[in-house]
This record gives structure tokens, C-alpha cells and sequence, in this order.
């Protein structure tokens, strides 16, 4: 089975770095299961993977398992004059960490930038690579959203935490996220926010695509969840839809 199951160039459709062009390399497997997700068909590693004929073309042809020398080949062949850089997304990257760390580092040799979109399920992980990071994403889960059973739900948040403590004390640019739903919780929100804005970093606010029956806050809902962040003492907050599935992108 392969670590990557899809290669492709885009436009960052999420989080501070919206609209900047990218390469994508998505990684199967996440040990996480989202009820909103919108990419489940790469929980579970497969042996193929699908990669762009060209930069923006939106047609792929299917291939083998690629190598860490495979990926690095078609993201070289896909690489245009305006790729901010390679975003390493998933499914969950932290879940193979021989391949991801193998990967950054290549991609570092090449001269490229790193990306990194994570749920932070592994800090020792995201130390491990955290010298050939340039930027990272890290996902926050509410309970709401279903990631793990609510008895695992405290250390999952713990895990975020550590991860993005991790990549800021490196030196990464590191943001955190939140995707919110209609029934969040204001407490359990508010109760995050405070722990997440110990860390200092930027805060976005996601409001949910809906899928699958989920929906997303009303205006002044996000209005209201993005005051009790700031409350909170989280340094910026921004409320941010996915922007790709506005422009009809992947």
C-alpha cells in the first residue's frame, strides 16, 4: 500500500494562506473520523495513487505506489512559477511518519517550502519534522465533530496543543483552526480558546461546508464565537469558509 494517494496543483482553498497556489500530496490513512470530512475515501491507504497530468488541468491518471523519490518527481513536474509551496495534507500526514519525514526532507534539499495540514494526533511526529517545516495548519476537534469517541476527546486536544507549541517554539509559521457546526458548544468552544490562546498564535474559524446533513452557524453565531475567542485571549481570530468549494475547485 502506498503513503500518498493523490498529487495535484491548486490554489490553498483554507486557513491564513488562502489563495496562495500550492502542490498538494495527500496521504492516506487518519486515524480520526470526522463527521463532516470531506476526503474519506483516503482514511484508508490503498495501492494506487492519482496524480495531475498538468498544473491545474483537474485530469489525472492513475499510477503505483510512489516512493518518497516518486512523489518528489511529480511534484517537480508539477511545480509552476507561482507555488507558494507543497502542501502535505491528508487524510492525516502524522500517521506515516517514516514517509513524511523522508518526504520533507527531500523536499527541503529541492529548495522547496513544506505546508504541513494536521489534526497535531502526534507531537513527537511533528517534532521530528519540524526542522523542514516552513508552515503548518493544525486542526482543532470539538467534540461535536466526532473525531474520536468523548473519552478520548481530552487527549486528542492535548495532542493538538502540543503539536502546535512544538512547530512554534521551531520556528514554524503555525495557525490553529477550528471547523464549527450549528450545535457547537459554546462552553467547550470557549473552554479551547482559552487553552489555545496560551500558544499565541492565530486562530481561524472555519464554518463547516455542509455535507452529509451537517451545517454551519448562522452569521451571528460565527459572529458571536469569534468575540468569545478574541475574549478568550486568542491573539487573531478570523472567520474563514472553505474558499475552494466556493470558486468550484478542488
Amino acid at each position: 500500500m502506498g503513503a500518498v494517494g493523490e498529487i495535484f496543483s491548486s490554489v490553498q482553498g483554507e486557513g491564513l494562506y488562502v489563495g496562495r497556489r500550492q502542490i498538494f500530496v495527500r496521504f492516506y490513512g487518519c486515524p480520526l473520523r470526522c463527521i463532516y470530512c470531506d476526503t474519506k475515501e483516503f482514511w484508508t491507504p490503498r495501492s494506487s495513487c492519482r496524480v495531475e497530468i498538468s498544473p491545474g488541468s483537474g485530469r489525472f491518471r492513475k499510477v503505483g505506489p510512489l516512493d518518497v523519490e516518486g512523489v518528489v518527481k511529480e511534484v517537480l513536474r508539477l511545480k509552476t512559477a507561482d507555488v507558494h509551496s507543497i502542501s502535505l495534507t491528508g487524510g492525516e500526514p502524522l500517521a506515516s511518519p517514516d514517509f513524511l519525514t523522508k518526504l520533507v526532507k527531500r523536499l527541503r534539499e529541492k529548495g522547496l517550502r513544506t505546508y504541513l495540514e494536521t489534526a497535531g494526533t502526534d507531537p513527537k511526529v511533528a517534532r521530528e519534522i519540524s526542522d523542514f517545516l516552513d508552515f503548518a495548519c493544525v486542526d482543532l476537534k470539538l467534540p461535536d465533530h466526532g473525531a474520536v469517541p468523548a473519552t478520548r476527546w481530552g487527549d486528542l486536544l492535548e495532542s493538538e496543543l502540543a503539536s502546535i507549541r512544538i512547530l512554534k517554539e521551531k520556528g514554524v509559521e503555525v495557525f490553529g483552526k477550528m471547523v464549527l457546526l450549528e450545535p457547537s458548544s459554546i462552553r467547550t468552544f470557549s473552554k479551547v480558546c482559552r487553552k489555545f490562546s496560551e500558544l499565541g498564535v492565530p486562530l481561524v474559524l472555519q464554518p463547516v461546508t455542509p455535507v452529509g446533513g451537517v451545517r454551519p452557524p448562522s452569521p451571528s453565531q460565527l459572529l458571536r464565537m469569534s468575540t468569545l475567542a478574541s475574549s478568550a485571549g486568542v491573539k487573531e481570530v478570523r472567520i474563514i469558509p472553505q474558499m475552494h468549494r466556493l470558486m468550484g475547485i478542488r
